[in-house]
């Protein structure tokens, strides 16, 4: 009734609330609600709405025990009256189920997080020692050393490495099991991906003196929308593995492209990439091949002895394939020498980036052009083949020097000619040694034909500019090969360039660092191994550094005397590097800093390595991040990094002439496509709109809007080759990101001097 008053009521009703049938009907409704705000929800609801659906509710019996139920009321007509309906169901079991199913999400939830808070002070106990095996043995190797110890040292440094991979592996290997692990979606150049992938491996690939070669279809997509880093993870395990089971014999990459169909409102092109690599390997049984993508499993646990390894490279790479919208699997027939062959494949839009070295099509100035190609690897002939034929050329293969010879006698003519150095019978080295006496015979009249020594690594180290125009160390990478073309067909006398030697890096451009940025620099570092290791480091770029061990004395520190950087370890007793590091934001935030200087650039330092460490050091105050174990080359670019950002945080401009600083390569290669002008009109009708945003941001001092706009300038202007420009605008970038904003009207007057001297150049290309 529309007093309340219950005309029926079932039995189930008196069940549910212990109270007898007769005691209900002609009752009003029983107040049966554990909450009374919840009768009032309903009743409210009853009269704005008119009906009720499923409301849950905690109801409490006349014997004081509770329930969970939910009521549905809704207006019906009985015996010609409409009254409501009220639906009453128990829910307690379900309750129940809920809240167990909550608690054990809570659990897990917990478990998950004690297994992260583990995993990274594990990570951090094993990093610090091995940021010493590994860092001091860096510095040993810089020495001069005897032969002997020269081995003993590189054999310390290369099981430290492998020591630290295998952390990295079981690392990664959690964060995907946890769902931490992220993966980042920008453009990438693929060749280059393959190829610094097979430069990592080339040295373990020389010594095997094992034949690699790649190639990749001509309607593969150059770049791709991806993350390079974990793409090149893949390839760095499945190659790695080929390298480790092949004794001898060849391995070969190769990588095509499946064009998706295009959805209505999907213009960007989309392609389902297919990766192969071959080995002729000692194979896996196929009964066997169903533990390989089986974490912490190997096919035999014998190979862990001969070979090392954990077993989790391949389980990581398959679920990175998965992650990237691909699959992995496998191929061999178990016969030692066939080997096995690993397809992956990942699915990818096709993206824009400022340089692609590698012609896709005829290239005018190679077509038509004859090229000898001799190897006894008939893999490497084919690949070698398919490349110059795609750029126009006419190529004509032999797979022995002999028949090169052969070929020669009977009157060929070729314009260049590749040669393999290392080939049964004649080498490639005693064959051109044959073509330069024919030419000697000949005379004067003879043309000289360019030859290119196909080499590995290690032999390249051979004296041989007199017979060779130009090296092609192994693998071959179609952007070297084009290079190496395009260069000899550039030159129309026997004055080649230099013949190129492989040559170790030298060590002695990082003793310059100092005298380019001299720097105050403080390290904070609590163990005493690695404070020795950071100040030898450091005193190869040409620094002192004063030391303290924890984030209370840098504080006393940098108010005793200034300093331009601290390294500031994150893990240290008494206080760590995140309060330290907002502490210094403070003294400069509230007026108080201590000299008259912009605030010390902080780089942290952890051997944390889990998702988001990076993340937490740049939201504490830190400006640049290294993890540990710290190696020179990353030592040395974040301190380049740091020197370069703390002139403009002090107010020095970095514009050193008057000339606008452009990138050639990548102006030039922007203007050879068929747009390349409106390109660079696009930019510069853009820009000064982003100048805009950047200049209110600099005035409101607005850190996510420095940042945005920033961002914006900076990838825009290394499209036109303004790398001035962008490294200016990713100063900014980053003062906003971490919201540190002193110094950063200097650096946007920088960037605007700068600007304007672009503008003026491309503005007269324009008119040109």
């Amino acid at each position: 009734m529309s007093d309340g008053t219950i005309l029926y009521a079932n039995p189930s009703l008196s069940d549910l609330i212990r109270v007898p049938l007769d005691h209900v009907v002609g009752q009003k409704t029983p107040n049966f609600y554990y909450d009374p705000a919840d009768r009032a929800r309903i009743l409210n609801e009853v009269k704005t709405k008119g009906f009720v659906r499923d409301f849950e509710f905690r109801g409490r019996r006349t014997d004081d025990t509770d329930f969970w139920a939910a009521i549905t009321i809704q207006p019906v007509i009985y015996d010609g009256e409409q009254v409501m309906l009220a639906g009453v169901y128990e829910i307690t079991e379900l309750k129940q189920i809920q809240h167990e199913l909550q608690q054990a999400k809570e659990v897990a939830e917990s478990a998950n997080k004690a297994k992260s808070t583990f995993l990274a002070n594990m990570s951090h106990e094993i990093r610090t020692p091995m940021n010493a095996v590994i860092g001091m043995t860096s510095l040993l190797l810089e020495t001069s050393l005897n032969i002997k110890q020269r081995d003993f040292v590189e054999t310390i440094r290369s099981s430290g490495d492998v020591l630290l991979a295998i952390i990295n592996d079981i690392l990664d290997f959690s964060k995907i099991e946890a769902g931490k692990m992220e993966l980042v979606n920008r453009p990438l150049d693929l060749p280059n991906s393959i190829e610094t992938t097979l430069d990592l491996l080339a040295p373990r690939i020389a010594e095997k003196n094992l034949n690699v070669a790649y190639y990749m279809e001509n309607d593969v997509p150059r770049a791709i929308q991806g993350d390079s880093t974990r793409l090149r993870q893949i390839l760095v395990n499945l190659l790695g593995n080929a390298v480790k089971f092949t004794e001898k014999g060849e391995i070969v990459i190769r990588v095509s492209a499946t064009h998706l169909a295009a959805q209505s409102n999907h213009a960007v092109s989309k392609y389902e990439l297919h990766f192969e690599v071959c080995d002729t390997g000692i194979g896996i049984p196929t009964d066997k091949q169903d533990r390989l993508f089986q974490s912490f499993s190997q096919i035999d646990p014998s190979s862990t002895r001969v070979y090392g390894g954990t077993g989790l490279g391949l389980a990581i790479s398959k679920r990175l394939a998965e992650m990237m919208g691909g699959r992995m699997w496998i191929e061999s027939n178990g016969i030692p020498g066939e080997g096995t062959t690993f397809h992956f494949t990942i699915q990818s839009e096709e993206a824009t980036l400022p340089v692609l070295k590698v012609a896709r099509g005829y290239v005018a100035e190679l077509t038509g052009r004859k090229i000898l190609l001799v190897d006894d690897y008939q893999t490497n002939l084919q690949i070698l083949q398919l490349q110059t034929e795609a750029w126009g050329m006419m190529p004509q293969t032999a797979n022995s020097a002999e028949q090169a010879l052969t070929l020669l006698e009977q009157g060929h003519l070729f314009d260049i000619a590749i040669l393999d150095s290392q080939m049964p019978g004649l080498s490639g080295f005693e064959l051109a040694k044959k073509i330069r006496e024919q030419e000697a015979v000949r005379g004067s009249q003879a043309k000289r034909l360019p030859l290119i020594l196909l080499a590995s690594v290690l032999d390249a180290e051979s004296d041989s500019a007199d017979l060779f125009d130009a090296l092609l160390t192994k693998p071959v990478k179609p952007s070297n090969l084009f290079d190496v073309l395009m260069t000899a067909f550039d030159v129309n006398d026997s004055s080649k360039t230099q013949y190129p030697k492989y040559e170790k890096e030298s060590s002695g451009s990082v003793e310059l660092l100092a005298n380019q940025y001299p720097l105050r620099i403080l390290l904070a570092e609590d163990v005493v191994v690695n404070q020795k290791f950071a100040l030898l480091a450091l005193e190869r770029m040409g620094y002192r550094a004063d030391v303290v061990a924890n984030g209370q004395e840098a504080m006393e520190a940098i108010q005793r005397q200034p300093y331009d950087i601290v390294l500031m370890d994150i893990n240290m007793p008494v206080m760590d590097g995140y309060e330290a590091s907002r502490r210094i934001h403070e003294l400069w935030k509230n007026g108080s800093r201590p000299f008259d200087i912009a605030r010390p650039w902080i780089i942290a330092m952890t051997a944390n390595a889990l998702q988001g460490d990076r993340e937490l050091a740049l939201e504490a105050g830190a400006d640049d991040y290294i993890s540990k174990p710290v190696y020179l080359n990353e030592l040395q670019m974040v301190l380049a990094r740091a020197g370069h950002a703390r002139k403009n945080q002090n107010g020095v401009s970095m514009l050193q002439n008057d000339e606008a600083k452009l990138n050639q390569v990548y102006l030039q290669s922007l203007l050879s496509l068929p747009d390349g002008k409106s390109l660079i009109a696009a930019y510069l009708e853009e820009s000064p709109n982003m100048l805009e945003q950047l200049g209110k941001a600099v005035q409101n001092m607005n850190g996510r809007e420095l940042k945005d706009a920033a961002h914006a300038l900076k990838g825009s202007s290394l499209y036109v080759g303004a790398e001035e420009v962008a490294q200016l605008a990713k100063t900014l970038e980053l003062a906003g990101r971490t919201n540190n904003l002193d110094g950063v009207e200097h650096t946007l007057t920088d960037l605007k001097i700068a600007y304007s001297k672009v503008a003026a150049v491309l503005n007269g290309i324009l008119n040109s």
